[in-house]
């Protein structure tokens, strides 16, 4: 796929070498190639984007994203009118979150979690008149002791599970009226950045030291422990077979086969970036995307081959830096950006 992009780029600039100078070709040809597979822009935050999730609806599935710093706004995103159905007013320092099954939604600020129901609309101009006016959560979960890093949510059942710089996770019960920590898993000796569920419902956990946990959901037993990286184990994603593909900041995407058991993993590919890996999404088809900052601070979206471990397809992308990428029902991506854009590409 990259030669065929690569031949089509070659093919525009000789095409408009023939009537521009190869200067003005080379940057148009250039242009062209950058910015082709975006479909349109959805929209925009007046900051970075610190949260991105897709929200669960049978007939028009929509996007919930949250800008940090400038506006502290989350927004509910319309895919059918492209328009911004509504807007929360957050918090100045909300680093992350996630969907609920039920299209609540959870954000977390500092060592809390906060949930909040997207069927209250807020004006964002109500802000600069009433500072006051951001507690519009439905309810507070405090219990870790330090700040929280990553959540996830059990989609079988009503709980959520955290993972704090404390080094401990919580799984915690949102039932309405039953909101309570249920479980605190100990056992991570660093900082926690990264938690996901395994298709069994057993957990999964990584931390600043690049030490990736194995947890039984009931008992809260580790029942494994592995170095997977040498430093900050940023994101854990589940491909549709089952095996798990994990993140650092360095080069390198691992993808694990766990056995039934969770008494032994192995690490069948490795991806090889050519710079640090921002963030990671999974396709439909299971593919895996990535966005990189290269050696030379350039940006780029490649897509990979979960198999043979190949790079199928490499998009440009110097303008912004994208920290956030999820994947649509219909298979389009969406992604998130420090420059406060939400981009849909196909």
């Amino acid at each position: 796929m990259t030669s065929l992009i690569s031949e089509r780029q070659i093919y525009i600039k000789n095409y408009l070498c023939c009537f521009f100078p190869k200067v003005i070709a080379e940057v148009i040809s250039k242009y062209d190639y950058e910015f082709k597979g975006t479909s349109y822009v959805l929209g925009n935050h007046e900051g970075w984007v610190s949260f991105l999730d897709i929200l669960p609806d049978c007939n028009n599935w929509r996007i919930v994203s949250e800008s940090l710093f400038a506006s502290n706004v989350i927004k509910i995103w319309n895919l059918q009118t492209k328009r911004c159905d509504a807007t929360f007013l957050g918090d100045t320092y909300s680093w992350n979150g996630a969907s609920l099954p039920d299209g609540r939604i959870i954000n977390v600020y500092n060592e809390t979690l906060r949930i909040w129901n997207p069927t209250e609309l807020v004006d964002p101009s109500q802000k600069q008149s009433d500072k006051n006016q951001i507690d519009n959560y439905d309810v507070i979960l405090i219990g870790h002791s330090k700040i929280i890093r990553c959540v996830a949510a059990f989609h079988d059942k009503c709980q959520i599970i955290s993972g704090s710089f404390d080094c401990t996770l919580k799984i915690w019960s949102i039932q309405k009226y039953t909101y309570e920590c249920m479980l605190t898993l100990i056992g991570h000796d660093s900082e926690i950045f990264s938690v996901a569920i395994l298709p069994d419902g057993c957990i999964i956990s990584g931390d600043v030291s690049g030490i990736l946990k194995i947890w039984n959901q009931n008992s809260g037993k580790c029942e494994l422990t592995i170095k997977a990286h040498p430093g900050r184990l940023y994101d854990i994603l589940i491909l549709p077979d089952g095996r798990i593909v994990t993140s650092s900041r360095g080069l390198k995407i691992k993808i694990w086969n766990l056995q039934d058991d969770h008494h032994s993993i192995k690490c069948d590919v490795t991806l090889q970036c050519p710079g640090s890996v921002l963030c990671i999404a999974i396709t439909l088809d299971g593919k895996i995307i990535t966005s990189c900052c290269g050696v030379n601070n350039e940006y780029m979206i490649k897509v990979w081959d979960p198999t043979s471990g190949s790079c199928d397809l490499t998009i440009p992308n110097k303008s912004n830096m994208i920290r956030h990428i999820k994947t649509l029902p219909d298979g389009q991506i969406v992604t998130g950006a420090t420059d406060g854009s939400i981009l849909i590409w196909n």
